[in-house]
């Protein structure tokens, strides 16, 4: 996403740090993604996408809905 000074992090990086939580953004390339980056989930990391819904992409759980995570986007940008 050109201007949101948002990391984009190579794979090599993800298996040296292992987050518990890696954010795909491309949500219509999500299932792809998690399947060239599926070593996050043997780790027990979690793989999640915003759109249309936050949902954990190893189980397809919506979280918030959107509007809610809308919300907490804001307030953590306001900070």
């Amino acid at each position: 996403m050109p201007g949101s000074r948002l990391p984009i992090c190579p794979r090599e990086k993800l298996m040296e740090e292992k987050p518990d939580i890696v954010l795909i953004l491309p949500w219509n390339w999500a299932d792809e993604i998690a399947r060239q980056i599926s070593f996050v989930k043997e780790y027990g990391g979690e793989l999640v996408t915003l759109i249309p819904e936050l949902k954990k992409i190893s189980q397809c759980i919506p979280l918030y809905p959107l509007n809610v995570l809308i919300e907490i986007l804001i307030n953590l940008h306001a900070i």
